[in-house]
Parts: C-alpha cells; structure tokens; sequence
C-alpha cells in the first residue's frame, strides 16, 4: 500500500471519530463520519475505491461542521470536536478537487470527449454549493 493513501485512511479514522464525538441528529454528521470510517478501513485493507469515498465524504462532513467553526457552537467539547474533524478533513477536499477530472474522464470515457468541462464544472460547482449552503442558511 503507497504511503499517501495510507496516511489519508488515517486521517480519515481521525475524521470521523471527531465527528461523531459532534453532538446532533443521528441521520446527519454520524452517517456521514460511518461513511468515511468504513471508507478508510478499506483503503487501509488495500481498496482503491476507498480514497475517493473519503474524498466525497470529507466534502459533505466539511459542510455539515464548517459552520459549527464559524458561526460558534455553545459547547467548548463540540468545537474542539468539530475543528479536529475540519482540520483532518482539508486533505480529503483537496483530493477531491485533483481527483474530479480524472473522476469525469472514467464516467465520460475519454479524456477528450466535449462534455469534460462542463463535467468538471457541475462536480465543482456541486462541491462549492454544498460547501456555501450551510452559510448561506445559518445567516438567514
């Protein structure tokens, strides 16, 4: 197994214990934090598509705690929760952001194909809304 893949399995076992130690709906931060643990176990067994699962999961959980950062959670434990699992979570988004053309390629078959940019576009604009969303609501 190649160390980097090794090391993102691990941040993302450090992701997601920090965020299930956030308090909340059972259906929220937990499912996604399960997600991302069982996606590092299987990177960590040797499976590639693990690292891209970790990924996407780190993109959806920095949407859902970013905000707690920002906009300040009552409890001391939930923020120092919540900072860990942001912090741990950085390198999944930047994988996801060099890994998303290459991501568009393999559903479009051909890296020359003239749909890949608006492909790279929607998945960028897709990760970029979730991201701003939770903002968005929390000033409304």
């Amino acid at each position: 197994m190649r160390e980097p893949s090794s090391l993102l399995a691990v941040l993302g076992l450090v992701t997601a214990t920090a965020a299930l130690a956030v308090p909340g709906p059972a259906s929220g931060t937990t499912g996604i934090a399960s997600v991302l643990a069982v996606a590092a176990v299987a990177v960590l067994a040797g499976h590639a598509w693990g690292t891209l699962v970790i990924a996407a999961a780190d993109v959806v959980l920095l949407g859902k705690l970013w905000p707690l950062l920002a906009f300040g959670a009552s409890d001391p434990t939930t923020t120092r929760a919540a900072a860990i699992a942001v912090v741990t979570a950085l390198p999944g988004l930047v994988l996801f952001a060099a890994a998303l053309p290459h991501l568009v390629d393999v559903i479009l078959g051909d890296s020359r194909h003239p749909l890949r940019t608006a492909g790279i576009f929607v998945g960028s604009a897709g990760a970029a809304t979730w991201l701003l969303i939770p903002a968005v609501l929390a000033l409304a």
